[in-house]
């Protein structure tokens, strides 16, 4: 019954009144401590995302992303828990994603990454960091591939260039995102996968002994057009199964 009645409730909202049918259901998940385990939590935003109309998922994703703003303060387990949720929901609404709200959600998942990284790290920090990324990557999944060169581009912008600890951890968690970004991208072209804004931050920080293996990954990622990464990852004389491709006339422009 209960099932039944969200369902009808918030495929009826209008979008002015999405937030306020989410709004006592994020209260009600706090008040009885549900994000720890997240399973019923998770049910029911699934529910709430496969019943509302499709323009208005984003709101969702929204409600859901403020209230891991004002739960920046409780347990990383919590915000684990609550990114968990946000993973399993932010895909369906990639697809009515556009424009500015495709960066804000981005931006917002970075921003996270950040606080998190200045934080004392334990082994629930850390998995509160990996939970943010894996997040981020089921959202830039689902998008196109003139996105996801955005995304790339905007991720590199924010990685720190100095080298203190703090900084160091944020490197790599960034990192690690444009990583995760990568490997949903397809190569066409290299002039489109390597815009001057993505290819020279990059090359500068293969520079920096802490990050350059992870830089090397995304590069090595971005290049590779048919899978032969897994195909080479052991040392071989054996070249069965990779795949060759005759370098088009705009790629060896680029090169």
């Amino acid at each position: 019954l209960a099932d039944t009645c969200i369902r009808e409730l918030i495929g009826r909202a209008s979008f002015g009144h999405v937030r306020s049918v989410l709004r006592p259901v994020l209260r009600h998940l706090d008040l009885h401590n549900l994000w720890v385990p997240n399973d019923f939590a998770i049910h029911t935003f699934r529910i709430i995302m496969f019943s509302i109309q499709s323009q208005y998922s984003y709101a969702v994703v929204e409600s859901l992303m403020s209230h891991l703003d004002e739960n920046s303060g409780s347990s990383a387990r919590i915000r684990t828990s609550i990114t968990h949720v946000l993973s399993k929901i932010i895909s369906i609404s990639a697809e009515e994603s556009v424009g500015p709200s495709v960066l804000e959600i981005i931006n917002s998942l970075l921003g996270h990454v950040r606080v998190s990284a200045s934080r004392r790290q334990d082994a629930e920090e850390t998995q509160y960091m990996e939970a943010l990324v894996s997040c981020l990557g089921e959202f830039t999944a689902h998008l196109p591939d003139y996105q996801k060169v955005e995304i790339m581009v905007f991720i590199i912008s924010k990685i720190p260039g100095e080298k203190k600890p703090p900084e160091l951890l944020l490197q790599e968690m960034l990192l690690k995102s444009l990583l995760i970004v990568c490997k949903k991208y397809t190569n066409v072209s290299m002039n489109t996968t390597f815009p001057v804004s993505l290819l020279e931050p990059l090359l500068r920080l293969c520079a920096n002994g802490e990050t350059v293996l992870l830089v090397q990954s995304v590069l090595h990622q971005l290049l590779d057009r048919h899978d032969n990464l897994s195909k080479v990852h052991d040392p071989s004389l054996d070249h069965a199964g990779v795949v060759h491709e005759q370098c088009s006339r705009a790629d060896t422009m680029f090169l």
